[in-house]
């Protein structure tokens, strides 16, 4: 019997690929936030990440998931103002954890997409999103906290 969860999330284009461990992550957090926001360059595909938890959280709860797209919320008031506190370090996500890790190996963009499976592109928005949120200029103060912070093992 396939029950009627009700809910307004677009169907998706394709086939999700990947990202298990976000979506892992994510998914612990709508456990226990009632907001959960997503923050980073554009193009790394926060939206299709958190549209996925969304739809796969939906059966937990009977009056279903609602995305709510911020631009349309009038009232600023209204907007959650401080983000939740997720399992994060530095305010890095495991994904830019892990590259900041390889960044402490010297490895290249191309380097980091080979180890990881994702484009070079991809790897320079994220590198761009950890100098960003860690107030850095160079890879090299990337490599260098991640070492000091246990990082260069690459262990999380």
């Amino acid at each position: 019997m396939t029950v009627h969860v009700p809910h307004n999330l677009p169907v998706e284009p394709n086939p999700f690929v990947g990202r298990a461990r976000d979506l892992s992550e994510l998914g612990s957090l709508v456990r226990d936030e009632r907001v959960i926001t997503l923050s980073g360059v554009g193009g790394i595909g926060k939206s299709r990440l958190s549209l996925r938890v969304a739809a796969q959280a939906s059966a937990r709860f009977a009056d279903g998931v609602w995305l709510v797209e911020p631009a349309r919320v009038g009232d600023p008031a209204l907007m959650p103002s401080v983000p939740a506190a997720g399992p994060r370090q530095g305010g890095l996500t495991t994904r830019e954890r892990e590259i900041a890790a390889l960044l402490t190996r010297g490895l290249s963009n191309r380097a980091i997409g080979v180890e990881l499976v994702i484009s070079p592109a991809t790897v320079a928005r994220h590198v761009a999103n950890i100098m960003d949120k860690l107030g850095f200029d160079t890879r090299s103060q990337i490599a260098v906290w991640a070492a000091e912070h246990g990082r260069e093992t690459g262990r999380s």
